[in-house]
């Protein structure tokens, strides 16, 4: 009787952290997806990310993004996926590759020298006659 209520139990214990999982799981598709549409351009809404586009096509494009991230796929495999169904300016952010890598460093080149410009203007390093 006793080894009956304790295998019980067992179960229970068992069911609840599956459960849990589950949930926790469920969870996690829901922020990586949520991820997801606030990394890529919406291809029904020009301009905008899929997060903020409010069309029924935009809504069922965020529903095929979930439902594969809960068959097993990862993020980047999803964007992958996207941007060989949609092309590679569905990317809101380019690629750390190739050409455009000038894309990235860039603006940080240009942040740096407008520093620089700034700096000297501050010591007085201008032009002093």
């Amino acid at each position: 009787m006793i080894k009956k209520l304790i295998a019980c139990l067992i179960c229970v214990l068992f069911v609840g952290v599956v459960e849990a999982q589950e949930k926790q799981s469920a969870e996690q598709y829901k922020r990586t997806a949520q991820e997801i549409y606030l990394e890529i351009n919406s291809p029904f809404c020009p301009g905008r990310s899929l997060h903020d586009c409010p069309t029924e096509k935009a809504s069922e494009l965020k529903e095929k993004i979930l439902t594969q991230l809960t068959e097993g796929k990862v993020k980047e495999e999803v964007i992958t996926n996207l941007a060989t169904e949609f092309g590679n300016s569905i990317k809101a952010l380019p690629d750390f590759k190739g050409a455009n890598i000038l894309a990235w460093l860039l603006p940080v080149v240009f942040i740096g020298i407008g520093a620089l410009m700034i700096r000297r203007t501050l010591r007085g390093g201008g032009n002093k006659r």
